[in-house]
């Protein structure tokens, strides 16, 4: 990526259609169970949230685990106030400069492995490089980039993940940044920020709002050209 292309301006993105409502992925809860920090301004108030969904016929069981701390796992405020903006957050030089400079270095930082391998399981949401870590599969790169622009003063409300399929079928997580000239994809099979329309995926659900167990299900099309 030139330096040219990193400070350019991105096209604006069209509103992304939404559907029904969509239950959160187990993944993503079970990690808000472990690091309630990294999922809302209060953690006791998730924490309820979690507990919640472990209440719910045929959740419980999964959940279990939730509720104890992960070993390593970072403590301390990771996320802003929960008070959703008026507005979308507006698009900069200086946001869109930091966003292309985190999405680099976690795509960097992170050495693509599945769950299974690190952890034995087939799917664990987790945030490797606050642990000390350095794998860690797509879930575990949007942890990390949604922590990384949180801290470096991105409004929590302006980023959603969200579940897509690739072309070649695979479930895959990415990172929406959600401004005022539409919403763009940090994705760490690329090292581009595409408008969401632009990226080669089948949309399935993403979190919508300030609330981030508000999960709802996408009404687009598949766009089929490639990255």
């Amino acid at each position: 990526m030139t330096a040219a292309a990193a400070c350019a301006a991105p096209p604006p993105a069209p509103p992304m259609p939404l559907g029904v409502a969509a239950q959160p992925p187990a993944g993503f809860v079970e990690f808000c169970g472990r690091q309630p920090q990294d999922c809302g301004a209060d953690p006791a108030a998730v924490r309820v949230r979690v507990s919640e969904l472990a209440a719910q016929t045929g959740w419980r069981a999964r959940f279990a685990a939730a509720r104890a701390p992960a070993p390593g796992a970072l403590g301390g405020p990771a996320q802003a106030p929960s008070k959703a903006p008026d507005t979308p957050a507006t698009l900069t030089p200086e946001l869109w400069a930091q966003a292309q400079r985190v999405n680099a270095a976690v795509n960097r930082a992170i050495v693509r492995r599945s769950d299974q391998a690190d952890y034995g399981v087939e799917d664990r949401w987790a945030t490797p490089l606050a642990e000390g870590r350095r794998y860690g599969d797509c879930e575990d790169y949007v942890l990390e980039k949604r922590r990384a622009l949180i801290a470096a003063g991105v409004p929590a409300q302006a980023l959603h993940i969200a579940l897509v399929t690739t072309r070649w079928g695979e479930a895959h997580a990415v990172l929406l940044l959600s401004l005022d000239r539409g919403e763009y994809v940090l994705d760490n099979l690329t090292p581009w920020i595409t408008p969401w329309n632009q990226a080669p995926y089948r949309w399935a659900v993403r979190q919508a709002g300030d609330d981030p167990f508000a999960w709802v299900a996408v009404q687009a099309p598949v766009r089929v050209a490639a990255y």
